[in-house]
């Protein structure tokens, strides 16, 4: 059984602070389940959280990274070895697309939806934060088209072909930040320099770490905040009323 460290304690009092109370035991589980030796026992978790009224939207934004997180660190604490990380990113990033299947910015009621590229550089190795971003940027409206370690030509066709209100630029590690710098260019050349550029992600707000602009429009860990740079924060405001 993973033991929770004394920061997985602050994790979950942080959550709760905010409003958004979240329950050791079931991160506990989620954590065990996604490492089992068998796909059941997720399976099974997942039925029990839906008997004890957990919702999707709070185990997709709330649940799944708290779990995360922990095993990332019961991994630095030698509690969890790589390959049980990799294969439990694995199972919670699957729970995430099959409860997110069904969110699409189409079905929200508004008259001027907006689109944005979410993009998560090649060097960077897990990608769990950026599909937990996706899902709650289309319960706000916003239509999102995600590209995963894209190189030159894949950025080319997708900023020729799409025509997006922002771009987001998803970072978890200092050693990234030299290639995320180029990245930024690139994106800047081939967009023509209209849609604003925000870098955002776990590397953003991390104690000892202060991420420079790197020729984006904002740095910020904020939803709403980077919503507001590629105004629409009205119409994602308006999308969470409705929801």
């Amino acid at each position: 059984m993973v033991s929770f460290s004394a920061q997985i304690m602050s994790m979950l009092a942080a959550r709760s602070a905010q409003g958004c109370p979240v329950r050791e035991a079931f991160v506990r589980l989620l954590v065990q389940a996604a490492v089992a030796d068998s796909d059941a026992v997720m399976a099974d978790l997942l039925k029990d959280l839906r008997r004890q009224r957990v919702s999707v939207v709070a185990l997709a934004d709330q649940y799944i990274p708290t779990a995360a997180r922990c095993m990332g660190l019961a991994w630095l604490d030698d509690q969890l070895s790589w390959a049980d990380v990799s294969l439990g990113s694995a199972r919670l990033q699957a729970v995430l697309r099959e409860v997110g299947a069904g969110w699409s910015a189409d079905l929200a009621d508004l008259p001027h939806r907006g689109s944005v590229l979410l993009v998560v550089p090649a060097q960077e190795q897990h990608t769990l934060g950026a599909l937990v971003l996706v899902g709650q940027l289309r319960r706000l409206g916003v239509s999102v088209c995600l590209r995963i370690a894209p190189n030159r030509a894949d950025l080319r066709q997708v900023l020729q072909a799409g025509r997006f209100d922002g771009v987001l630029i998803s970072v978890a590690c200092r050693e990234t930040l030299e290639a995320t710098a180029a990245l930024v260019a690139t994106i800047r050349g081939l967009g023509h320099g209209t849609a604003p550029v925000i870098l955002g992600g776990a590397i953003v707000g991390r104690p000892g770490i202060d991420v420079p602009c790197l020729g984006a429009d904002a740095v910020t860990s904020d939803l709403f905040a980077a919503l507001q740079v590629c105004g629409l924060l009205s119409d994602a405001r308006s999308a969470r009323k409705r929801a």
